[in-house]
């Protein structure tokens, strides 16, 4: 197996932690396709670029508190070594969902809006366009007040498993 590296990844910034960016890491060096969503300045889409020869497809608005438009330039400015393996979609995840309808990914990873509703329906649209075999997984399982995640996976997501704050499953 090629040797992990997430150097590049660790000096953007962002909320995941090593442990987590080795784990995407790892999963990504196994995939062709990979579906991101909640991107921000790009700290997990560089660990997963750095760590396979996926295709991603970084989904995310760049318009929430915090994050501006300024952020997006941030992100292309952190993946402009390997631009031509990603496809940027500028919108929300539901939106961005009906648009890739017809894709399989060998993975996807949601790590967007935290809200219970909005979880929930990124489940019910990206869990179809996992293929047979594939890696559905997130972020931010954890009993934070106000986190919908844990209710949404918990709900729908039935044997899940868990490595840190994130969820996955093979479907």
């Amino acid at each position: 197996m090629k040797q992990l590296n997430i150097s590049r990844a660790e000096k953007i910034d962002g909320w995941m932690k090593p442990i987590s960016l080795i784990w995407l890491a790892e999963q990504a060096s196994e995939c062709g396709y990979i579906a991101e969503l909640g991107i921000y300045c790009g700290r997990s889409t560089v660990a997963m670029l750095d760590n396979s020869d996926a295709h991603l497809w970084c989904v995310d608005t760049w318009r929430y508190k915090k994050c501006t438009e300024r952020m997006l330039r941030t992100f292309e400015q952190n993946i402009a070594s390997q631009r031509d393996r990603v496809t940027i979609l500028q919108m929300t995840t539901h939106e961005a969902a009906q648009e890739l309808a017809e894709t399989q990914f060998d993975m996807v990873f949601i790590d967007a809006c935290h809200d219970y509703d909005i979880v929930k329906q990124d489940i019910l649209d990206y869990r179809p366009l996992v293929k047979p075999g594939g890696l559905f997984c997130g972020h931010d399982y954890n009993r934070n007040p106000g986190c919908g995640v844990v209710q949404a996976v918990d709900e729908l997501v039935p044997g899940f498993q868990r490595y840190g704050r994130i969820w996955w499953k093979r479907l």
